[in-house]
């Protein structure tokens, strides 16, 4: 919900290039299989039929995995003393909040969208179709349980929550919550 333009206004307000997290999980899907590591990989259509807490669960531990294999590379980028934006849903408040008690020089802010129609909505959009299938529809309820765990460890964890609406004003209130972190 605004993750990726708000990502690049940050980028572009201090120099920094964005490092997408979805590379590093396409990388992580693209050494492993489903059989191996099927948490990394898109749900089948049978997983599809499980309850929506149940794949919100897994995402949340997808996430957590690639959040930890996160670590290295921000010591590195940190290491060059290179300023990089970091963006994407697979990174959890736990890993922000060890990231800035780490290494101190870290800022971390959320976005949230708290109307489940919203995120089915932005998914509709990044996509050719545009009536919702089945699997559109269970994702993007899975992806909007998430984004609601993800504001309440925000939350326990102290860091900055924005609401993604107003679009338009997105990026500066981000900025303003990254300038005052």
């Amino acid at each position: 919900m605004g993750k990726t333009m708000t990502a690049r206004a940050i980028g572009a307000r201090y120099e920094a290039p964005v490092l997408p997290v979805d590379a590093v999980w396409l990388a992580l899907k693209a050494v492993t299989t489903p059989a191996s590591h099927p948490e990394l990989h898109d749900p089948t259509d049978s997983e599809l039929a499980l309850p929506v807490e149940q794949l919100c669960a897994r995402h949340i531990r997808t996430a957590e995995a690639i959040s930890e294999a996160l670590d290295p590379v921000i010591e590195h980028l940190l290491w060059e003393r290179r300023p990089v934006v970091v963006e994407g849903a697979w990174v959890t408040p736990a890993a922000a909040r060890r990231w800035a008690h780490r290494y101190g020089s870290v800022r971390a802010v959320f976005i949230h969208e708290p109307e489940k129609e919203e995120v089915l909505a932005a998914m509709l959009a990044r996509s050719s179709q545009r009536r919702p299938t089945r699997k559109k529809s269970v994702l993007s309820e899975v992806c909007w349980l998430h984004g609601n765990w993800v504001r309440e460890q925000a939350e326990a964890e102290g860091l900055p929550l924005v609401e993604a609406r107003p679009h338009e004003t997105l990026a500066e209130r981000v900025l303003a919550a990254v300038e005052l972190g």
